[in-house]
């Protein structure tokens, strides 16, 4: 049963990991989820108007959540899944993750958290039960 999942095509606006949980604690899910991972947009994105015309945009950042339920996750993917969180923006992807649960995410993200290049929101209250990062 399935609890992690991917939130793609998340606006480029966020501009912190706060600001992209703030942005599912509004729709509900605050509380209710143990692992957050934000990765904020790398690449620019090319954009056609209707005119023919195309341009850039900044890209589009993604989420791991680990959800305390598979019920909670499968909330998440029917509440958000194919909405826009900003006019204009391609909408949200949500879907199931190929990694699953807190364990294995941490497991997983352990190199990117070595390098300091991301830094995980794990609930301080499943903190001490987790495996250490590797050093």
């Amino acid at each position: 049963r399935c609890t992690t999942v991917v939130i793609r095509n998340l606006p480029d606006g966020l501009s912190s990991q706060a600001t992209a949980m703030e942005l599912l604690d509004l729709a509900g899910f605050k509380g209710k989820y143990d692992f957050f991972l934000y990765v904020p947009p790398k690449r620019k994105r090319v954009v056609f108007s209707e005119e023919g015309g195309q341009t850039t945009k900044p890209g589009m950042g993604y989420a791991f959540v680990n959800f305390l339920t598979p019920e909670y996750a499968q909330d998440c993917l029917s509440a958000i899944h194919g909405k826009t969180a900003v006019e204009g923006d391609p909408s949200l992807n949500v879907v199931l993750s190929k990694i699953q649960g807190v364990e294995e995410c941490m497991g997983h993200f352990n190199l990117l958290f070595n390098g300091g290049r991301l830094e995980p929101w794990v609930c301080p209250s499943r903190k001490g039960q987790l495996p250490k990062p590797e050093a």
